[in-house]
């Protein structure tokens, strides 16, 4: 928080990911199971193991053990922000759109990419809060 401060900027928004990293974790892992041959294939069964048990482990962790993980929002000006968080349900479902269209869950490189390109509108700012 220090340095962010020091840097000019200033915390607008809190939120608090415990049981959703959780889920986070269970998918990562459940989406490594499922290609956990191809990680073999590229490292060793050493590596799958020690990758299944770190998931595995945090996931119990965030889920049992108290473990909690803070995302924090910064901004320079309080005004850049929206006063709600509204605006993340829109670019939530926006998002969710993308995901449709270029599969689900979206490969992380637009050129894996079923045709090499996004077919999805840029991401957008949000809109910055209007003085009344």
């Amino acid at each position: 928080m220090h340095s962010a401060e020091k840097s000019g900027l200033i915390v607008t928004d809190v939120e608090i990911l415990r049981l959703h990293y959780a889920e986070t974790l269970k998918a990562w892992r459940e989406a490594f199971m499922a290609r956990r041959d191809e990680a073999r294939a590229l490292y060793d069964e050493a590596f799958c193991r020690m990758w299944e048990f770190y998931l595995a482990g945090s996931e119990a962790s965030f889920r049992e053990g108290g473990l909690s993980i803070f995302q924090l929002q910064l901004a320079h000006r309080v005004e850049d922000v929206p006063i709600t968080r509204d605006y993340m349900l829109e670019e939530e479902a926006r998002l969710g759109q993308r995901e449709v269209v270029n599969g689900i869950p979206a490969p992380a490189w637009p050129e894996d990419w079923p045709d090499g390109r996004d077919k999805g509108p840029a991401p957008q700012r949000p809109s910055r809060v209007t003085g009344s």
